[in-house]
């Protein structure tokens, strides 16, 4: 009895546990952390928002999925942002924007147009999320001609708030094949109202 006492304790415990996760972009590139309880593990990365290559690619060399794998994946964020309603903490949520280039109209349009996108965008993660700290910056530089971006974003989720969402998803990606059922009725329908038609006549 006490062993089960002890062990019920423990995955209680563990469920309760919270697992973070910390994204850091700037010139240099992406790292990415994982947090778990007072161990930090970093994921060996070199990904680049710019990167040389994927300027060589073709458009013919990128493969498109059909509708209805697009639709089940729109049907997926959207389970999973229901699910993550008040869920998902972001701890820290740092993004600093510098608009820079040739054409000091541009600068400025590309300016004003990121100003009202978060206007827009910072009161919905408001609602749908729990933010501890943001700190969004935006500024035109005219003097310079390149842009740059500073993102730092911590988040962090309990380990039964995930387990909660991955069991909502699970249903979607399971092998499923309704629509052949449905021609094969459709069929069996016009078969049989073939032969009425035929035995009437």
């Amino acid at each position: 009895m006490l062993v089960a006492v002890i062990i019920l304790s423990f995955l209680l415990l563990l469920l309760l546990l919270r697992v973070g996760l910390i994204i850091e972009y700037n010139n240099d590139g992406l790292a990415m952390w994982l947090k778990v309880a007072f161990l930090k593990l970093a994921f060996d990365t070199d990904f680049k928002l710019a990167r040389k290559d994927t300027k060589s690619r073709k458009l013919k060399d990128l493969k498109l999925g059909g509708m209805r794998d697009f639709l089940r994946m729109l049907k997926a964020v959207k389970v999973t942002l229901g699910r993550l309603n008040r869920k998902l903490l972001i701890k820290h949520l740092a993004l600093h924007l510098t608009f820079a280039g040739d054409d000091p109209a541009e600068v400025a349009l590309q300016y004003g147009y990121s100003n009202a996108f978060f206007c827009i965008i910072l009161p919905i993660l408001e609602r749908h999320f729990r933010i501890s700290h943001r700190d969004i910056r935006t500024r035109p530089d005219f003097e310079s001609n390149q842009s740059s971006l500073y993102l730092k974003l911590s988040i962090s989720i309990a380990i039964w708030e995930a387990l909660y969402v991955l069991i909502a998803l699970l249903p979607m990606f399971m092998p499923n094949n309704p629509a052949p059922r449905a021609t094969n009725s459709r069929k069996e329908v016009q078969n049989n109202g073939e032969r009425t038609g035929k035995q009437s006549a």
